[in-house]
C-alpha cells in the first residue's frame, strides 16, 4: 500500500536535451536508488518527455518527494546552462489534494488547490530513445 498522485503539464526547456543528457535523467529514473544521484531517498519520476523539449511525470505510481526531486532537476539543469519554465498540476487519492508545481527561471513553487494544467506530452523511455538515436544515424 501506498499514496499515489498524478500529474499533468509539463515543464518547458530553453533548449532540448542531448541524448545523453536524456539518457543520464533516464537512468536516474530507472536506477531504483536515485538518492546515489539527487540525495532524495524516493523513486526518481520526473523524465525527459518523447520530444526532449520537456520535463514530465514518468507515469508510474508512488510518486514521493516529487517537490524535492523537482528542485534537484532545477539545479541540475541550472548546471547544464538549460531554462526551465511551466507548471504541473497534481491530484492525489485524497479528496483536495490538488496543485500545481510551477517553476519559472528554475525556481520551483508550490500552489497547494490550483486548477490543472493543460495536457503533458509523452514521457521518454529507454526504448524510444534508442530508436531516435537509430533515426538520427540512419538520417545522418
Amino acid at each position: 500500500m501506498g499514496y499515489t498522485t498524478e500529474f499533468t503539464g509539463a515543464v518547458k526547456l530553453g533548449r532540448k536535451l542531448t541524448m545523453a543528457e536524456a539518457k543520464e535523467l533516464l537512468e536516474i529514473a530507472e536506477s531504483g536508488d536515485s538518492q546515489t544521484f539527487t540525495g532524495v531517498n524516493a523513486y526518481f519520476q520526473w523524465v525527459p518527455a518523447d520530444t526532449l523539449e520537456h520535463i514530465v511525470w514518468d507515469g508510474n505510481e508512488k510518486f514521493y518527494k516529487y517537490v524535492e526531486q523537482l528542485k534537484w532537476l532545477c539545479g541540475w539543469l541550472v548546471d547544464r546552462n538549460i531554462s526551465a519554465n511551466g507548471d504541473l498540476y497534481w491530484q492525489g487519492e485524497e479528496t483536495g489534494d490538488t496543485g500545481i508545481l510551477s517553476v519559472a527561471d528554475n525556481k520551483v513553487t508550490v500552489k497547494p488547490n490550483a486548477k490543472p494544467a493543460t495536457k503533458s506530452p509523452r514521457p521518454l523511455t529507454m526504448d524510444l530513445l534508442g530508436q531516435m538515436a537509430l533515426d538520427q544515424v540512419i538520417s545522418a
